[in-house]
């Protein structure tokens, strides 16, 4: 890891130390997503609007506003209805109000609305889309930053738990119910289960009482609370949690964002098989370029969902016939019965995965759009939807990713003389090589002197048993093995021997795995901020944002 030059939009006022680790360091990366961060622009037959940093994306704004067809009237109206309702700030109406002039584009990022704001990186893709509009407002574009709601979804296991990191320092689980039994309605019309007190109360229980508790505790129960709409609640408490930084929210269920969408539902209709007929080339492409697809395209795919008269969201597919038929076969629609559903009950219908992006830059004049790696394969996969429905494609870019390391982390991993990517190894690996390097390096050189000493005077037997007979040297090699297998055995037990009588260190490092790579995965994909905000104040989303830097595509580690 090292240092990356200062660019224009980051200055760092809080002097943190801020370290940058390029991705291709972090396991688990999709070569496409490597590729893409290292030059999008190499990567345009796939994400036609990739740009390399954003220096040049004000050029892109004439074009976008140009092509834009959406009545900005009635999208502010219904904008400041949803904001108002969602107790967003003077700043965040200011900017719906800019949003019905002309000459104003969009910033955009989503999410999922998940439990307490879901992870981290929630909050880095808001922030990310708020800082790049202040950029381009620096330079004379109109922008305004746009939160879209992943409402339409219904995926309800994935919005329901969180993550934090309690006051023992270990991962603690949370989790709440719906009221709704349907896990196929979206998640935008399921209501909050009566559990959620008792979650907030185990939250609040795993955390350490710190003099902006009470507060937590107070906006918590106000936002989250039972019969509540899972958007608004998620929508309120990032509110607060961010403060008033002009974030607009967009929750695409509301009724007159639907009847706004209706006539790319139309299109889209209208244009089902270029849409399939792409997507299924665009997978092969992507294939026979050595890269993966995020999602299978067969013959049968339709781009949107249909919304039952009970709320339970299916999917629509396409028959040899020429018709459609709904997953469960129950009813079988025309292309003018699904025509007629986007003129007079658009509510009814919800773009898919592929889809959804052009819907959204549909509905929003967006210059750009900030995703997450899995994010940018959909995109890369589906943005072939743009040219068939006649949309101009924004640029895409990484949200920010982050680690964030904790004096008392950094201070572990100063001690032992590691870094974040040295963790990517596990904590099994770790471990032994920290009793071994500093708590007991006497005993480990005895182990490594035994070890060698035994398959040397084994080599010696082996040379003897050769002459003798062949076949005791097969036997030799056996036992060797074994004997291989037992002295590691033993010094596996003397590694947590060591680790027991050396209990703070053993909890040291736990802490520092739970804290900074949970589940084995990077600190944004797990943790909540409620973590952060309970031991430091909103404050720590000023220092978060300040960290942001739009011209560095790796990922960030922030000391505190």
């Amino acid at each position: 890891m090292g240092q990356k030059a200062e660019s224009h939009c980051f200055t760092n006022p809080y002097e943190f130390r801020i370290e940058s680790l390029p991705f291709s360091r972090i396991s688990g990366q999709s070569r496409f997503f490597l590729d893409y961060q290292s030059n999008p622009e190499t990567l345009r037959q796939f994400i036609p609007g990739a740009l390399k940093g954003h220096a040049t994306l004000s050029e892109n704004a004439g074009p976008i506003l140009e092509r834009y067809e959406v009545d900005r009237g009635r999208l502010a109206d219904s904008l400041f209805k949803q904001n108002s309702d969602l107790e967003s700030g003077p700043r965040a109406l200011a900017n719906i109000e800019m949003l019905r002039e002309s000459d104003c584009v969009a910033v955009v990022a989503g999410q999922q609305v998940g439990l307490f704001t879901g992870p981290l990186y929630t909050v880095y893709k808001a922030l990310s889309a708020i800082k790049l509009a202040e950029c381009l407002s620096n330079r004379g574009v109109k922008a305004v930053p746009v939160f879209w709601m992943a409402t339409e979804d219904h995926d309800f296991k994935e919005i329901s738990k969180t993550s934090v990191v309690g006051k023992d320092g270990s991962l603690h689980d949370l989790f709440v119910s719906s009221l709704e039994s349907d896990v196929q309605l979206s998640v935008g019309r399921m209501s909050i289960g009566g559990d959620i007190a008792k979650t907030i109360d185990e939250l609040l229980l795993e955390l350490p009482v710190t003099e902006f508790s009470k507060e937590i505790d107070e906006v918590l129960r106000r936002t989250w609370k039972p019969g509540e709409n899972f958007g608004r609640a998620f929508a309120r408490f990032l509110n607060w949690v961010l403060g008033d930084r002009g974030l607009v929210f967009i929750c695409p269920l509301d009724p007159e964002i639907k009847k706004l969408s209706a006539p790319i539902y139309k299109r889209a209709i209208l244009k089902s098989s270029e849409l399939t007929n792409l997507a299924i080339d665009r997978s092969r492409l992507l294939a026979d370029s050595g890269y993966h697809t995020q999602v299978h395209v067969s013959d049968d795919y339709f781009p949107l969902f249909l919304e039952s008269e009970g709320g339970a969201r299916t999917a629509i597919r396409r028959r040899s016939e020429g018709d459609f038929v709904t997953r469960e076969g129950d009813l079988v629609l025309s292309g003018a019965d699904l025509e007629e559903i986007a003129d007079r009950n658009p509510e009814r219908l919800s773009p898919g995965v592929l889809l959804r992006p052009v819907v959204q830059d549909y509905l929003l004049p967006t210059i750009a759009y900030f995703a997450g790696a899995a994010e940018i394969a959909y995109f890369a996969q589906g943005s072939g939807a743009y040219r068939i429905l006649d949309r101009p494609e924004p640029a895409v870019y990484h949200r920010q990713s982050m680690t964030i390391v904790e004096p008392r982390h950094a201070k572990t991993l100063d001690r032992f003389g590691m870094d974040l990517a040295s963790l990517f190894e596990g904590r099994e690996t770790v471990s032994p090589k920290i009793v071994e390097s500093i708590l007991n390096a006497e005993v480990a050189v005895m182990f490594d002197s035994v070890d060698r000493e035994i398959m040397r005077q084994l080599d010696l037997l082996n040379e003897k048993l050769l002459g003798l007979d062949p076949t005791l040297t097969e036997n030799l090699e056996m036992r060797r093995r074994k004997i291989s297998y037992h002295v590691n055995a033993l010094r596996h037990k003397f590694h947590q021997a060591q680790l027991r009588k050396d209990d703070a260190v053993r909890r040291r490092i736990d802490g520092l795995f739970d804290s900074i790579l949970p589940h084995n995965h990077l600190q944004e994909r797990t943790i909540n901020i409620c973590s952060l905000v309970n031991k430091y104040g909103r404050s720590v989303c000023d220092w978060i944002y300040e960290a942001i830097d739009l011209d560095d595509p790796d990922h960030r580690v922030l000391y505190l």
